[in-house]
């Protein structure tokens, strides 16, 4: 349909009780100019059960373009752990839907998260450091041979096991 409609917001973690602001903004890829459309916006809580519903008048949508239409802002439920949503549907003047959206927001905080995720990274990296960047051993340690870590093979059956164990009655193997 050449339409978008779309939610710009600062940030994706929100405390608990902090008012989440947004801006509505439609993107009309089309060479026709629209009239008469409106924006719902809906934010759900973690277990998807409506908070509230906004509804944003875009009543000229110019063609081939992209613009603001609103603001729009809601209290973050929940705590900490949790998510919420905010579901977008632009619809014409006849009450067809041209486009929709969705976006799913943490409940969270972002300082606290941020240790934790370069805690993270740096693992990462000391692993990656170890085994090279593009080498696929890094993710399943026991198959480059490292010191003090089982290969594979010793710890799972090898394909030619298997075969010998399905020859054999009452194996095991169903």
């Amino acid at each position: 349909m050449n339409m978008l409609v779309s939610l710009k917001y600062e940030k994706r973690r929100w405390l608990p009780g902090d008012n989440f602001t947004g801006e509505l903004w439609v993107v009309n890829d089309r060479l026709e100019e629209l009239k008469g459309c409106k924006a719902q916006i809906t934010f759900l809580d973690g277990n998807k059960k409506k908070l509230n519903t906004q509804v944003i008048d875009v009543s000229n949508v110019n063609r081939d373009s992209s613009e603001k239409y609103g603001e729009l802002s809601t209290m973050v439920p929940g705590q900490l752990g949790d998510r919420f949503y905010c579901e977008l549907v632009l619809q014409d003047a006849s009450g067809n839907q041209l486009a929709e959206n969705n976006y799913m927001f943490l409940v969270a905080d972002f300082e606290e998260d941020k240790k934790k995720l370069r805690a993270i990274g740096e693992e990462a990296f000391e692993v990656k450091q170890q085994y090279g960047w593009a080498n696929y051993y890094r993710y399943f340690q026991g198959l480059g041979g490292e010191d003090g870590i089982k290969e594979a093979d010793e710890v799972m059956p090898t394909v030619r096991k298997i075969a010998e164990l399905q020859n054999k009655p009452n194996a095991g193997i169903c």
